[in-house]
């Protein structure tokens, strides 16, 4: 599995990294939710996942501690969290439509 993974992640950077160094950011609303044992368990995960949340200053990183992979989406709990980042997005895109319009 790790192996796979590393391959992609190779791939990945192959096939977008001059695209990534250009990118110099957005202002639309991002938010990245984190499943906190994940992160707790793979501190470059995290890492990672905080990049992807700077990528904008319109962002917020929503770690959701004790919350793995999967349950994010089907722990109540947990999935309120999500639902939540997704309102906050929604939420931010109006807001940013209606100082465009």
């Amino acid at each position: 599995m790790w192996r796979t993974a590393r391959h992609e992640f190779a791939q990945w950077q192959r096939s977008w990294a001059g695209a990534a160094a250009e990118f110099t950011g957005t202002e639309h609303p991002i938010a990245v939710v984190t499943a906190g044992k994940i992160a707790g368990d793979d501190p470059a995960h995290g890492e990672m996942q905080a990049e992807l949340a700077a990528l904008s200053s319109r962002s917020r990183h929503d770690v959701v501690a004790g919350a793995g992979h999967e349950e994010l989406v089907i722990t109540p709990e947990y999935a309120a969290r999500v639902a939540q980042s997704i309102e906050w997005v929604r939420a931010e895109a109006v807001a940013l439509a209606d100082t465009d319009g």
